[in-house]
Parts: structure tokens; sequence; C-alpha cells
């Protein structure tokens, strides 16, 4: 993705594995009419990188979803998670783990 700012109108699907989805100069993501920006299925080796998730003027249930709690072969994301790393710089954000 580019520079810019994207008003989404539908969910962009991470559908494959192993996807490369890098954002360029930090492209904005907005969601409109409560949509989800970005939805990961749980597949492997998936990376985001350089982009920003924006909220939209309706409130979107989420605007970045990493895999599936629930439905068919669920039981086996469970028994294999995805995994969300966040670089070093990213860590001033609160709700991980060891956060104070």
């Amino acid at each position: 993705m580019t520079p810019g700012a994207y008003n989404l109108d539908q969910t962009i699907e991470v559908t494959w594995p192993d996807t490369v989805v890098l954002g360029l100069g930090f492209p904005t993501l907005i969601p409109s009419r409560g949509i989800v920006s970005m939805r990961v299925a749980s597949v492997a080796g998936v990376k985001l990188s350089g982009m920003i998730f924006d909220a939209g003027s309706v409130n979107s249930p989420v605007l970045l979803q990493v895999g599936d709690c629930g439905g068919p072969g669920s039981r086996l994301r469970r028994a294999r998670p995805g995994r969300l790393d966040v670089e070093p710089d990213d860590r001033r954000l609160r709700g991980f783990p060891g956060d104070p």
C-alpha cells in the first residue's frame, strides 16, 4: 500500500499463508459503516507492517481481526494458535502482558 488515507467500504481479507501486507509511508485504513478494516484468516506466516488502523465515524467491532475464535476447524486453531508479534517500539501501547 502507498501513503494516503484509504476509506474502506469493504473488509480487506488476508486468507493466504505467508502473505506480506506492507505499507509504505504509513497508509491509514479507515473503515466505513462499522466494518472491520482488515481480517487475517487463521493461517500461518502472515506479516503486517507499516500501516495505521484508524477509527471511522461509525463504531466497528474491531479494526484488525487476527484469526477466528470459532467455526469449522476451530479445534485445530486452538491447538495451533496464531501469533501476534509486536516490534519493541510499539510496546508503548497498553494491553500487552508485562505492561505496567
